[in-house]
């Protein structure tokens, strides 16, 4: 908050109750560890709002986990909640499209849908958990400024002239951490504050990010 943000974006993952890729799940949501989440958020606020989308986490999790990390975190810290839409912004005159779209991994992922009644010129900022969204908008042909990920941790745990050993992404180590760019388009990757399985990073400290668009 001290460097006093136009707006603030959330990528997902902010609970991690259930773990599909290993032998049955680990944990089970806890209504406790997000009420602790929210409590450590709920200072935020920006003039031109908070905005969030869900990450694999959150809807491994489960349906009703899903509901109440979207009930809790519009009604304590005004969160809106971007579900394959879009919001128009103004800063000092100049217009631009906020987009979020559910999980890349979800069906309920629409990317075509959040795009809907966007005209084509317009400056367009896409919210998605899973950076791996850019195939999809290749595929597409439209036309997106930034994309601001999360979802690989930046590693986590980073092996020196290796990379992140196992990354849950078909493009490798391409969107791991940090500024990518797609010809035009600009993917921006953070690290995130938290941890998976273990509280244990490597090479790879925690990241709140501040961006500043020109």
């Amino acid at each position: 908050m001290s460097e006093k943000p136009d707006v603030i974006v959330m990528t997902g993952d902010y609970i991690s109750g259930s773990t599909k890729f290993l032998s049955g799940s680990i944990g089970k949501f806890n209504k406790v560890h997000l009420t602790d989440c929210v409590n450590s958020l709920s200072q935020l606020k920006a003039p031109l709002g908070v905005y969030g989308v869900l990450g694999n986490h959150d809807f491994w999790s489960g349906p009703e986990a899903v509901k109440i990390i979207c009930e809790t975190f519009s009604k304590q810290i005004g969160m809106v909640w971007l579900r394959n839409s879009s919001v128009e912004l103004n800063k000092g005159g100049t217009s631009f499209r906020l987009l979020g779209v559910d999980d890349y991994w979800e069906q309920s992922c629409s990317f075509a849908t959040a795009c809907k009644g966007i005209s084509s010129g317009a400056i367009k900022i896409l919210l998605s958990h899973n950076p791996d969204i850019n195939d999809e908008i290749s595929l597409a042909r439209e036309r997106i400024d930034l994309v601001l990920s999360g979802h690989t941790h930046g590693g986590q745990i980073v092996v020196p002239l290796l990379g992140q050993p196992v990354m849950p992404s078909k493009f490798g180590q391409k969107y791991r951490a940090g500024l990518v760019r797609d010809g035009d388009r600009q993917t921006y990757i953070s690290r995130g504050v938290g941890c998976l399985l273990a509280p244990v990073r490597l090479n790879c400290l925690p990241e709140a990010t501040v961006l500043t668009l020109t």
